[in-house]
């Protein structure tokens, strides 16, 4: 990799944007021995692949299961985790044809990918995926005749669970459930799973099976009690890593000030893809992905290269995935441009570089998305370009951290009534609920039964549950989000083509009417959303600006669970009602950023029950800082954008899992005041674990802020790319107080009131000292 970094050094682009290069050493493999003899038939197999000996993580592993044990295995990617399920789940089957096995995959290009593992035993076994794209055609021959079911949550939850009486066979039978990259599984979507794990052991116990348990994931701070909360059950933790790995650079890269880092991972994009080197590029929206790919296809010298690199991210159609991921596969394509859709274990081929454009929420997600390039032994070179963000600069200031740094803890909270709500309705429906049924769920289970029967949603006799609708309850539950309600995206250009589906969420804040919205690197405006039928409407039009919408937001306080005071300031956390609306947007150059033009919209309000914490400043706090000269409500304003940015790195979420307020004056606390909560209904904890980390969260904030070289703050400080008021107003040195009297700490201001006060000189030249006096400290 030393010729590809000598290349990128000595490009007319390069502007010493490499802050750091870490090296990290290979790993020689370390092995172990089963001390049993598994079937002949895996053996031939492994014998054919050229495995002659397995790695001590897997040995340990199927010992575990071997002996009826649950097991959660957590070694790095391209580690041979799938040998840890598939040569027990295998041997046991091929032993005994009549068991069963269910293959649990967070997405379905993933299901599909894994089915590849195991067609070496087609001939004995029966194995097959079972998700959306299936033909009806193939359905009722897998139901009725496999031994393995590959599928993913949303089809265990929508198509299997409900339907349980024709897959009587299959759950009679099942010895064991596979849950793979289980560190995906957290937040909204992780609680969603949570439950319907316990919607499938409460029928498996109907059927009278009692499946073992092996659960996969990327290195994460608490995986067996992870494991436990997502499958009820306890498990035990295999992390005795004996893989091989080969060596790896990986590069801190910062882009130079007002050049958009999108730019920077485009011009890097193109020149790996004309030297030869296979290559991913990650971003972490859907739309930044498909500015990249317009971009990197621009700045190709030769045009043969542009049909070398493509886009894949969800919302594609699946006939789109499948031809994406066979053409990286079979290496018909160079590089691709993706979202977290391909950072999971889908085999892509043997990729060379990563690179990763702004941190991806979480230090796994950055370790997995840069293991997907190096395998089989080979050298790599992963390259993160930080996005001017206080977390990216966080760790481009602190170059170490991202490698010393201990990996988050993945949140769920299985008590989030809003969330078990439709799979307690759903549980009903399947099958009467019985006390019996109690044990798999917490208190609250039993609270919303009793809800839904005083609302007639059910029937309670003789101690049993019954449903007492005439809909099918699994369609009204998405469990990739709070909302439950699709979108889909029509191009009135083709017939109305469909383009992508979306779910509610996402779209009010992207295909609101004369929104840009981009697919594949072609860019469309819509011209109408209609929310009765859920569908937006768009044109292709080539533009050269993007949009960005902007909110009203109000924040209700339902109720107080904790308090404490905060250096003379108090800190709660509790029960919130957010209201927000969707009142405008604004035109941005492709180019520039400069704001181009907008427009006012008359959407409906959303209302949100969630979890959050706030802090209430006392009277001193509010007079001291008109003492200095300072805006309050600017300060509020950029401690909370600041605040949110890194909490991430307390708990295991990004930023749009968050959200947050801040007023000079809030009725209910009748102080000036800073809200952060979770952005979902009901809420999954990650406000809370800001709370009990208050003082490092607020810590860092201050560093993040102070060690910034901008005068008056910027995109790497205090600015947020998802403030619903454009970033208005912020006040950075306002923040620096805040954050001073909240840690207890002394704060010096930069000027006294009389330098200001008291001059004569005329007040467009009193500003500019004002400014340059509050952020040039050291200067003047």
């Amino acid at each position: 990799m030393e010729k590809l970094l000598d290349r990128i050094k000595n490009h007319h682009a390069y502007k010493g944007q490499i802050v750091h290069i870490e090296g990290i050493e290979p790993q020689q493999a370390r092995y172990s021995n089963l001390g049993f003899t598994l079937h002949p038939d895996i053996g031939a197999v492994l014998r054919r692949r050229g495995i002659e000996k397995l790695y001590t993580h897997q040995v340990d592993a199927i010992k575990k299961v071997r002996g009826g044990n649950s097991i959660v295995v957590v070694t790095p990617t391209a580690s041979g985790k799938t040998m840890c399920y598939n040569l027990p789940v295998l041997d046991s089957i091929l032993r005994m044809p009549q068991r069963t096995a269910l293959y649990l995959f967070p997405t379905k290009s993933l299901g599909q990918d894994q089915l590849d593992s195991i067609l070496d035993y087609e001939a004995k076994l029966n194995a097959g995926v079972y998700d959306g794209d299936t033909p009806d055609s193939e359905r009722t021959a897998l139901r009725d005749n496999a031994n393995i079911i590959i599928t993913n949550p949303d089809m265990l939850h929508w198509g299997i669970l409900p339907n349980h009486l024709k897959w009587h066979r299959f759950f009679s039978n099942l010895k064991y459930v596979v849950i793979d990259e289980m560190h995906n599984y957290r937040g909204v979507f992780g609680t969603h799973v949570s439950h319907i794990i316990r919607r499938l052991r409460r029928i498996c116990r109907h059927y009278g099976a009692d499946p073992v348990f092996i659960l996969c994931s990327a290195t994460i701070a608490n995986p067996r009690e992870h494991a436990s909360r997502l499958t009820g059950r306890p498990v035990e933790l295999i992390d005795n890593n004996g893989a091989p790995r080969g060596r790896t650079k990986f590069v801190l890269w910062r882009p130079p000030i007002h050049t958009p880092y999108i730019r920077e991972v485009s011009w890097l994009l193109s020149l790996c893809l004309e030297n030869r080197y296979r290559t991913i590029a990650f971003s972490r929206a859907r739309q930044v992905t498909e500015r990249i790919l317009r971009f990197t296809r621009n700045n190709f010298k030769e045009e043969q290269y542009a049909g070398k690199v493509m886009a894949y991210r969800g919302g594609y159609l699946a006939d789109e995935r499948r031809k994406i991921e066979s053409a990286l596969f079979n290496g018909s394509l160079l590089g691709v441009v993706s979202t977290n859709a391909l950072e999971l274990g889908i085999d892509v081929g043997d990729l060379e570089v990563c690179l990763i454009a702004g941190f991806p929420g979480t230090i796994a997600s950055t370790w997995q998305q840069a293991g997907r390039v190096g395998r089989s032994n080979k050298e790599s070179l992963v390259i993160f370009i930080a996005v001017e963000t206080p977390l990216d600069q966080y760790f481009i200031r602190n170059t170490g951290a991202l490698f010393a740094h201990p990996s988050e803890q993945a949140l769920i909270d299985p008590d989030n009534p809003y969330i078990l709500m439709g799979h307690a309705l759903c549980a009903t429906h399947e099958m009467p609920v019985t006390p019996e049924d109690f044990s798999l769920w917490s208190d609250t289970f039993v609270d919303l039964l009793t809800l839904m029967e005083e609302d007639s949603e059910v029937v309670h006799s003789g101690g049993t549950y019954f449903y007492n609708g005439q809909t099918y309850p699994a369609e009204r539950v998405n469990v990739r989000s709070s909302s439950s309600s699709l979108f889909h995206l029509r191009d009135t250009g083709r017939g109305n083509r469909l383009l992508e589906v979306l779910d509610e969420n996402a779209a009010m804040s992207e295909v609101y009417p004369g929104a840009v919205y981009t697919h594949q690197g072609s860019t469309y405006v819509v011209n109408n959303l209609d929310l009765n039928t859920g569908t937006a409407f768009m044109k292709q039009m080539d533009v050269d600006y993007y949009t960005m919408c902007g909110r009203e937001k109000n924040t209700e306080i339902l109720s107080t669970e904790a308090g404490k005071e905060l250096n003379g300031h108090r800190l709660y956390s509790g029960q919130l009602k957010v209201t927000t609306r969707v009142t405008g947007f604004i035109k941005k150059h492709e180019k520039t950023g400069q704001v181009v033009g907008g427009d006012r919209l008359e959407l409906p309000e959303r209302v949100m029950e969630t979890t959050g914490m706030w802090v209430v400043f006392n009277e001193i706090a509010a007079a001291r800082a008109k003492e200095y000269g300072l805006q309050l409500m600017g300060g509020l304003h950029a401690v909370e954008h600041a605040s949110i940015g890194l909490l991430p790195l307390f708990a295991m979420c990004d930023r749009n899992d968050l959200g947050g307020l801040s007023t000079v004056m809030h009725p209910q606390t009748q102080g000036p005041t800073i809200f952060i909560h979770d952005s979902c209904h009901g809420g999954v904890g990650f406000s809370e674990k800001g709370y009990d980390k208050v003082l490092e969260l607020f810590e860092a904030t201050l560093e993040a802020i102070t060690s910034c070289q901008c005068e008056a703050g910027c995109p790497m400080c205090i600015y947020s790319p998802k403030c619903s008021n454009f970033n208005r107003p912020l006040d950075k040195e306002a923040a620096v107080y805040l954050l001073h009297s909240l840690l207890g700490k002394t704060y010096t201001p930069s000027c006294t009131p009389d330098v200001i006060t008291k001059s004569k000189l005329e007040k467009p030249v009193r500003e500019r000292l004002r400014k340059a006096l509050r952020n040039n400290r050291q200067r003047i």
